[in-house]
């Protein structure tokens, strides 16, 4: 299991899935810039075993999607958050790994608390990520 706590000074847990070994690093510091404290996985199955072993689960599950679908992602996601010790309606976000420009800056909110974040930029996943944890 490939687990790592990054953790500053917060309240508010992200569960990130980052497959991508060279974004993760970069995405893993603007979080904790940002003061969020940040269990990094880098597959659903570390992400899954982790749910399942947590006492308290996290503010928002954060899962790039690589080489995949956004609804394979978002059903991994939505299993990870079965998961949970407590029942739980923490939100789900999935950043879109390939979009056309007509996309390009939105967030689609695709039901049960869960969103895909389609980026034009880095401020607006940190927006996104206020509103969803505050």
């Amino acid at each position: 299991m490939n687990i790592s706590l990054a953790q500053p000074s917060s309240q508010t847990t992200i569960l990130l899935i980052e497959p991508d070994d060279d974004a993760r690093p970069a995405l893993v510091t603007n979080l904790q810039n940002r003061g969020y404290r940040v269990i990094v996985t880098v597959t659903p199955e570390d992400a899954q075993e982790w749910a399942k072993q947590c006492s308290q689960p996290p503010d928002l599950i954060l899962c790039n999607q690589v080489a995949e679908t956004i609804e394979g992602c978002l059903k991994k996601a939505q299993v990870i958050r079965q998961e949970l010790a407590k029942p739980s309606r923490t939100p789900i976000v999935i950043l879109a790994e390939r979009y056309g420009c007509e996309l390009e800056g939105q967030n689609i909110h695709q039901g049960d608390n869960s969103y895909v974040a389609y980026l034009e930029n880095a401020q607006q996943l940190f927006d996104l990520l206020v509103q969803l944890c505050s």
